[in-house]
């Protein structure tokens, strides 16, 4: 839904996910040490994944981000992540 922020930066709780935005358009802002307001970092579209860092490094989210329009995620937790890594049809035949 528009405006939602569902990641927020800093967050270092629910965060064993990443996202796949499928539709939509979403803005990633950072609070930048001299300022009080966010800065853009970037609008993602269609095929961006978002928080991907956040399953490999284990450190809290380093930005938040806001749908800018509807968006459509569809999401890949750490879990199925691991479960992916270790399924023989992920690997390459030998």
């Amino acid at each position: 839904m528009q405006g939602t922020t569902f990641i927020t930066e800093g967050d270092q709780t629910d965060t064993r996910y990443m996202a796949l935005l499928l539709e939509g358009e979403v803005t990633v802002e950072n609070i930048v040490v001299s300022r009080s307001t966010p800065v853009t970092v970037t609008v993602l579209g269609p095929g961006s994944l978002i928080g991907e860092m956040r399953l490999v490094d284990d450190r809290a989210r380093l930005a938040s981000c806001t749908a800018s329009t509807d968006a459509l995620c569809a999401i890949l937790s750490r879990a199925a992540l691991e479960k992916l890594g270790s399924d023989d049809r992920a690997r390459p035949p030998s």
